[in-house]
C-alpha cells in the first residue's frame, strides 16, 4: 500500500485547455488542492496524508471532473 499515485492528462484535454501538467496543478491550486507535476512534467503526482478522509477524496475527484 502507498499514499502516492500518479496520473496523466489526455493529450486532447491538454491541447483543448492549453495546459500542461504544471498548468493543471496550478488550476487545482486555485481550488485549494495541492498536487505537483512530475519532474519531467509528464504526469501529476499526488501524495495523500494518512488523515485524508473519503470525503476529501470525493471533493478531489469532483473538482477534477468539474475542470473538464
Amino acid at each position: 500500500d502507498t499514499n502516492i499515485f500518479r496520473f496523466s492528462l489526455a493529450p486532447q484535454y491538454m491541447k483543448k485547455k492549453k495546459l500542461d501538467h504544471a498548468g493543471f496543478c496550478a488550476l487545482l491550486r486555485e481550488h485549494k488542492i495541492l498536487v505537483n507535476p512530475s519532474f519531467a512534467n509528464d504526469a501529476i503526482r499526488v501524495v495523500t496524508h494518512r488523515d485524508v478522509s473519503t470525503n476529501q477524496l470525493k471533493v478531489f475527484l469532483k473538482t477534477i471532473k468539474q475542470l473538464n
